[in-house]
C-alpha cells in the first residue's frame, strides 16, 4: 500500500513520528512523507532539519509561503497549499493519505486529496476546542475523510455523530503517549547547552507556549494580560517557545521578546525546541503554562501540572492535573502559584492521562493493513 503522510508543524511531526517509523518498518507499506507549512519557515525554528534528522526514507518538501499571518495571508497560503498538493498527489498517486489534526493547511491538503478521489485516514477527529477556528476545520476534515482514528471513546462517538460509519471509526488513543514511552530523552547538560540557560538557577522552572485565540479579535490585549502575569513571577525560570502560524502569532512573538527584555536573566526564548528536547524538558520543569494542546494531552503523563489559559483548548477531555483560567492577571498568577505549590506538585504525580496507553501507532498500522482501500471513496451518511 502506497501511503502519503503529511506534516505541517513541529507539533504534528512529533505526534506522527512513531506511526511513520512503524509504517516504514513494515514491508506492506510504501511510505512517502510530505513536509509543508511551518517546516519551510526557518524563522520559527529549523523544524525541517528535525524531520531530516529522523532518517525519513522518502521525504518530499512542499514549499508554501507562510510568512504573512494576517487573516488574508492565511487564506492565500491555504489556497497555495491546495494547488501544490494537488500536483504532488497526482505525481505520487498514493493509495491512502494520512492526516492528523486540525490545521488550516491540513484542510487544504484534505481538499486536494478529496478532489483527486484519494482515500484519507484522519487522526484526532472528534475533538472539541471551542476557542479556536480549528474546531470547524477539524470537523470539516472529518467529513472529507474515509477512515477515522479518534483518540478517546467520547471523540469516536462524536465522529459517528457527524454521520461517519461506525465500522470506519477506530478509538486508538493518542500518538503523544507513544512518544512519552518510546523517546530517548536528552540529558540535562545537553538541554542547558541548547537553551543557554541554567535549569538550576531558579527555585522552579516553567515551560510556556501561547498560541493565538483565533476566534477573538483582541489578541494584543490578551498578550498584555498573559505576559504581565508572567512578569510578576519571582525566582522562576521561564522557558518560552514561539507560537504556531495562526493569524495573530506575530503579535505574540513581539510580547515574548518584550518579556525577555524585562526579565533578561529569567527568560529563555527558543523558536522551537524540537520533539526530543521538548519531551526531555518536561522532565526538568515544574509546570507548563499557555494554551497548547500538548498541555492537555502529553504533559499529564510527566506528572506535572498544566495551566491552560483562555478558550483555545476548551472542550478537550483533560486530566485532573490541568487548571483552566481565563485571561485575567490575577487569575493567571493565582493558577501558577497553585500549580507550583507542593500540594499540586504531589497530586500531579498520580494524575491519570485519559489519552491512551502508548500503543496507538501499532493499532493504526494493524487497522490499515486489514482495510481494503478500494471502495472507500463512496461514503453513506450514518443516521444513528
Amino acid at each position: 500500500m502506497k501511503v502519503a503522510v503529511v506534516t505541517s508543524t513541529r507539533a504534528d511531526f512529533g505526534l506522527l513520528l512513531p506511526l511513520i517509523q512503524k509504517l516504514e518498518a513494515d514491508p506492506f507499506f510504501s511510505v512517502s512523507i510530505l513536509a509543508t507549512g511551518s517546516h519551510t519557515d526557518s524563522s520559527r525554528g529549523d523544524t525541517l532539519q528535525e524531520v531530516h534528522n529522523e532518517g525519513i526514507q522518502d521525504l518530499h518538501v512542499i514549499e508554501v509561503d507562510t510568512n504573512d499571518t494576517s487573516d488574508v495571508g492565511v487564506a492565500v497560503s491555504a489556497a497555495h497549499t491546495l494547488e501544490k498538493f494537488s500536483t504532488k498527489f497526482e505525481e505520487l498517486k498514493p493509495d491512502l493519505v494520512v492526516l492528523l489534526g486540525d490545521r488550516y493547511e491540513i484542510l487544504s491538503v484534505a481538499m486536494a486529496a478529496f478532489l483527486l478521489k484519494l482515500p484519507i485516514a484522519h487522526i484526532s477527529g472528534g475533538d472539541v476546542t471551542t476557542g479556536a477556528l480549528d474546531d470547524s476545520i477539524r470537523h470539516s476534515i472529518t467529513k472529507l475523510s474515509h477512515i477515522h482514528f479518534p483518540t478517546t471513546k467520547e471523540y469516536r462517538q462524536r465522529v459517528i455523530q457527524l454521520g461517519e460509519q461506525p465500522d470506519r471509526v477506530f478509538n486508538v488513543g493518542n500518538l503523544c503517549i507513544d512518544n512519552v514511552k518510546m523517546l530517548e530523552k536528552v540529558e540535562a547538560k545537553e538541554l542547558e547547552q541548547f537553551l543557554d540557560f541554567d535549569l538550576n538557577r531558579f527555585k522552579q522552572n516553567i515551560l510556556v507556549t501561547l498560541h493565538p485565540e483565533t476566534t477573538r479579535d483582541n489578541q494584543a490585549s490578551l498578550n498584555e494580560i498573559f505576559f504581565n502575569a508572567l512578569a510578576q513571577l519571582e525566582d522562576v525560570g521561564i522557558i518560552i517557545t514561539y507560537p504556531n502560524h495562526d493569524a495573530g502569532g506575530d503579535s505574540i512573538i513581539e510580547s515574548i521578546l518584550n518579556l525577555k527584555r524585562q526579565k533578561i536573566d529569567a527568560v529563555c526564548v527558543r523558536e522551537s525546541l524540537g520533539m526530543r528536547r521538548y519531551h526531555s524538558l518536561l522532565t526538568h520543569v515544574n509546570a507548563v503554562i499557555g494554551n497548547s494542546s500538548s498541555g492537555i494531552t502529553e504533559v499529564p503523563s510527566y506528572g506535572i501540572p498544566t495551566v491552560d489559559v483562555g478558550d483555545r483548548q476548551q472542550g478537550r477531555i483533560r486530566a485532573k492535573s490541568v487548571i483552566n483560567v481565563d485571561y485575567c492577571d490575577a487569575s493567571i498568577q493565582n493558577a501558577i502559584t497553585l500549580a507550583l505549590g507542593e500540594k499540586m506538585q504531589q497530586e500531579c504525580l498520580s494524575a491519570k492521562n485519559p489519552y491512551g496507553d502508548g500503543n496507538t501507532a501499532e493499532r493504526i498500522v494493524k487497522t490499515l493493513k486489514r482495510i481494503e482501500t478500494n471502495g472507500l471513496i463512496k461514503k453513506v451518511f450514518y443516521d444513528a
